[in-house]
């Protein structure tokens, strides 16, 4: 199906483009299909939902001869926050804000410089109110996004550290926020956070002593959790299946 529409992108008509993309994300970002796709052993050949959509939609950006209005109505909407969150990623690079390997995807912008400013800024809000209403962190890719807005507004992901972990169930609310940092072929999903990243978002320290009481307390923890806890502690890699240590990267 997404081979059907990437090889016939020329024959959407303009004022069917946004009408498609909200089609898609309504059906798929929200599916218990890219949940199952997501939390699988990873795989160089197989089929990626998610990769499929993101390019989809930067194929029908690049066809749209209106692109602002485009992705000003993409970024304006909380259910397609995980996929514009490479939208942003995309014109970070556009704009020299990002790096990347490709010299060329510098070479179009399809915003003006003021544009790029309003629309990054509004998403950035937007994942933020994200975050503090919930939302968010009910997502498999609620980690995708993290990474995506601490790029875009640094200063910002600050203040939502320090909004997230001074109110209720402080480290949770951090472990569903940012804990999935990648997947491997050797047992899927798994977290590694490393303090050297986050010690200029947060206080640190006080997020192991929290992480480390809620193992402590003996209660029953979801392995997804147990996980995120033993690597805030350890620094080392943990998968979120089963909780268990992985190899060092």
């Amino acid at each position: 199906f997404f081979e059907l529409l990437s090889q016939n992108v020329d024959k959407i008509t303009e004022a069917n483009i946004l009408l498609v993309l909200e089609a898609l994300y309504d059906v798929y970002l929200p599916s218990d299909y890219l949940k199952v796709q997501e939390e699988a052993l990873f795989g160089v050949f197989g089929f990626d939902l998610f990769r499929s959509l993101r390019w989809l939609t930067f194929d029908l950006i690049g066809k749209a001869s209106d692109k602002e209005m485009l992705i000003r109505r993409l970024v304006a909407n909380e259910r397609h926050a995980y996929i514009t969150a490479d939208v942003i990623r995309k014109l970070m690079i556009q704009f020299g804000e990002e790096e990347t390997r490709e010299p060329r995807e510098r070479q179009e912008k399809w915003l003006s410089e003021h544009a790029y400013r309003e629309v990054k800024a509004a998403w950035v809000d937007l994942v933020i109110c994200g975050a503090m209403e919930g939302w968010l962190l009910n997502s498999v890719l609620a980690s995708h996004v993290f990474f995506a807005l601490n790029r875009a507004d640094r200063q910002k992901t600050r203040e939502l550290m320090v909004q997230l972990l001074s109110g209720d169930k402080p480290v949770e609310r951090f472990a569903r926020l940012v804990g999935r940092s990648g997947s491997d072929s050797t047992n899927g999903p798994y977290v590694l956070i490393k303090r050297k990243y986050f010690e200029d978002l947060l206080d640190f320290d006080a997020l192991v002593v929290a992480a480390r009481r809620e193992l402590e307390e003996g209660k029953e923890l979801p392995n997804d959790l147990k996980a995120v806890y033993l690597s805030i502690i350890s620094g080392e890699k943990h998968y979120l299946k089963d909780a268990t240590k992985g190899e060092k990267i």
